[in-house]
């Protein structure tokens, strides 16, 4: 119904995430996969069409964008601002992993100065974490937001899970240099879920949704390989 009223023009409420015209581009591009017809034009008998998908780090490094448009549009597909105003949906917690990380590399300390990979690197990330921030900034406007617009509801956050919160230098410096990589040690991949979980014990929003809604505390899970990572020496 949405992709409908989208192309035939109807008016529709503009948001910080999302605007009419974004509306109309994706219902074109959702006609374009349904009927493999690019933008009008015939499409080619008995075609074939594929959807190639990617990594989508270097757009949306947090992942932000769908859950803004959920919570941000009234007229989401997925519902979530109706669900809200009838009062079915009482509290909202959102909690954002930035996985940014920021290995060292002891540039300065040689005469030859960075490679041509690290520089693309560089611009790459840089970004990546320009956008991220963006989303962040959204997010903290979109909950003010609805804050003021649904004063029965609570919303608490964004939480920001993330390495620069680590306040030991050294052991900040462990976590940053951990390779992005589809398989990581067993140590790692405790020592970064124990970190995430003392965060989220440390911050007052998501202990006070915990005990609104008699949540599990994190830190009462265990985590037997993070004793092993980022020992001294």
């Amino acid at each position: 119904a949405w992709v409908a009223a989208a192309l035939r023009g109807d008016p529709q409420v503009s948001t910080a995430v999302e605007t009419p015209r974004d509306r109309r581009r994706l219902a074109r591009l959702a006609r374009w996969y349904r009927n493999g017809e690019p933008y009008g034009r015939t499409a080619v008998p008995d075609a074939r069409y594929w959807v190639h998908l990617a990594d989508g780090g270097s757009i949306d490094n947090v992942a932000l964008r769908p859950i803004l448009g959920a919570l941000g549009s009234p007229i989401s597909r997925w519902g979530i601002r109706e669900l809200i105003a009838s009062g079915r949906v009482r509290r909202v917690l959102l909690i954002v992993v930035n996985a940014q990380k920021r290995p060292d590399r002891d540039t300065d300390r040689r005469p030859e100065g960075p490679t041509l990979v690290r520089m693309l690197f560089s611009a790459m990330t840089s970004a990546q974490n320009a956008t991220s921030r963006d989303s962040l900034r959204t997010a903290e406007t979109l909950f003010a937001d609805l804050r003021r617009r649904h004063p029965r509801t609570a919303f608490d956050g964004p939480v920001v899970v993330e390495l620069d919160a680590i306040r030991n230098p050294a052991r900040r410096r462990c976590f940053r240099n951990i390779e992005t990589a589809l398989d990581l040690p067993a140590d790692q991949v405790d020592a970064l879920r124990q970190e995430a979980a003392m965060q989220l014990e440390a911050d007052p929003r998501y202990r006070a949704f915990l005990k609104a809604t008699g949540g599990t505390r994190t830190g009462d899970l265990a985590f037997p390989g993070a004793a092993s990572f980022c020992k001294p020496g």
